[in-house]
């Protein structure tokens, strides 16, 4: 079932923001909004793994996932600032990448070794939006991208300053 409980039962589920097969045949789900990693293998029990927290192989923010060739599952957290990588069991192998602002939030394995992943980012300074960027970048373990296909930048005439922005809920009624 789809939707949001108290508990955490395998066979609820918040949201689907990444979905993938891995090589053994389970159906793997990032649920974003659970903060956790939902395993649907092909003869076995489902499982889940991934825990909120700050420490190492905790889940913040997380945007996406997806598979390498070799089955390490990277997870893309963008409030850790962090790329982090798992086995198929759930099992916290380590950062593929770390940064000190932004991570791509979208990745997709190139090879064993590397992925191609979007970072939208703001440009601020002192305390005033001067506009966004995003990019199209290939990632080799590295916070900065070893190649960059495509670059967007667009700069307000105006910057915006943080205490004058209106936060608009777009789900109240």
């Amino acid at each position: 079932s789809f939707g949001v409980e108290i508990g955490d039962s395998i066979n609820t589920i918040a949201t689907i923001d990444g979905c993938f097969t891995s090589s053994g045949g389970s159906v793997v789900l990032l649920d974003a909004t659970a903060r956790r990693v939902r395993v649907f293998p092909r003869d076995d029990e489902a499982y889940c793994f991934g825990q909120v927290g700050g420490g190492p192989g905790y889940l913040l923010s997380p945007k996406n996932m997806c598979l390498m060739p070799d089955d390490r599952i990277l997870i893309s957290d963008d409030q850790k600032f962090k790329v982090m990588q798992f086995d198929t069991t759930g099992v916290f192998l380590g950062n593929y990448l770390e940064s000190s602002w932004k991570v791509p939030e979208h990745c997709l394995p190139l090879d064993s070794n590397s992925v191609v992943g979007v970072v939208f980012d703001m440009e601020v300074a002192d305390n005033e939006i001067l506009g966004f960027n995003y990019y199209v970048g290939r990632f080799d373990s590295a916070p900065e991208p070893s190649v960059r296909y495509n670059e967007v930048r667009y700069a307000f005439e105006d910057p915006l300053i943080y205490t004058q922005m209106d936060i608009v809920d777009y789900c109240a009624d």
